[in-house]
């Protein structure tokens, strides 16, 4: 019986432990922007408004030093994120957007008749390492100014 249970046991917490783990959520492929709601788009992908038939690509991030997750920072860190905005005139315009900043609105773009805010970047840094760049995913807010 004891040799049952000390496999047994291990085996069991295994299973239930494999449970809890959550798998990070992966924008839908192609999102659509609702104006005044959060979306997510990965790194290398578009999202398209169809009311103004304006798209946004999500082109990467060209710096990320924000704090690592678990690690305590005397900085929180910043991370600059690039999108393009194509217009209905299919002209892009490019954008840096500052996660982190302490410049007002640098989150911050405004395309035409609409503003782009970043929300939020995913994942974190763990520890000192980097974050693969297909990795990223941002949250954004786009309105009608």
């Amino acid at each position: 019986m004891s040799r049952l249970y000390w496999i047994g046991l291990p085996l069991l917490l295994a299973l239930v432990l494999s449970g809890c783990a959550s798998t990070p959520s992966v924008p839908n492929d192609k999102p659509t922007i609702t104006l005044g709601q959060e979306f997510q788009v990965a790194a290398g992908h578009t999202a398209t408004l169809p009311a103004g038939n304006v798209r946004v690509v999500f082109n990467g991030v060209s710096e990320d030093s924000r704090c690592p997750a678990g690690v305590q920072c005397a900085w929180a860190g910043q991370a600059v994120v690039q999108i393009s905005v194509y217009p209905p005139d299919g002209t892009p315009v490019g954008y840096n957007l500052v996660l982190g900043s302490s410049a007002i609105n640098a989150d911050l773009a405004t395309a035409g008749q609409y503003t782009i805010r970043l929300r939020a970047l995913d994942p974190l840094p763990v520890g000192s390492e980097q974050v693969s760049p297909t990795d990223y995913v941002a949250t954004l807010l786009m309105s009608k100014k």
